[in-house]
């Protein structure tokens, strides 16, 4: 989806620097994926269940390993709609009100909280079965 990689610049390396932004930018790669999965699939969001369930997983992990937080879900949210109300703002495509803006944003921002509550769900089913089976507290104690 060319269009929404334009909306997020910020994820191209300064010169020189590739090496070392190689990994954030698969990440943003798989995130714009996964944004184009949830507009192409509008009419059925069923149909990227197993995407969002596999991320939850992969977070999930992560959460057990070295600390991912799901309220990192709420920053990283906020700042996906701050660079997409900057691109509408500064689109020399096309020309936006800012009543349009504000619409395509909540639109924007429905989606995208969509996407990342099934991740957490995902994420505290897979916290709840590792501290279960390790019968270290209740998994609902930390959530």
């Amino acid at each position: 989806c060319p269009e929404a990689q334009r909306l997020f610049t910020f994820t191209i390396p300064p010169r020189g620097q590739e090496r070392q932004c190689n990994e954030f930018a698969f990440q943003a790669l798989r995130f714009i994926q996964i944004l184009e999965s949830g507009i192409n699939n509008l009419n059925n969001l069923k149909a990227i269940e197993p995407i969002l369930d596999n991320l939850g997983r992969r977070h999930g992990k992560l959460k057990s390993s070295v600390g991912f937080r799901p309220y990192y879900w709420t920053v990283f949210m906020e700042c996906t709609i701050h660079h997409l109300r900057l691109a509408f703002l500064n689109s020399k495509v096309d020309q936006w009100s800012h009543k349009d803006i504000d619409n395509a944003i909540m639109l924007w921002r429905h989606l995208i909280l969509g996407i990342c509550q099934r991740i957490k769900v995902k994420i505290v089913l897979i916290f709840c079965y590792i501290h279960e089976s390790k019968k270290k507290h209740s998994c609902f104690a930390v959530f």
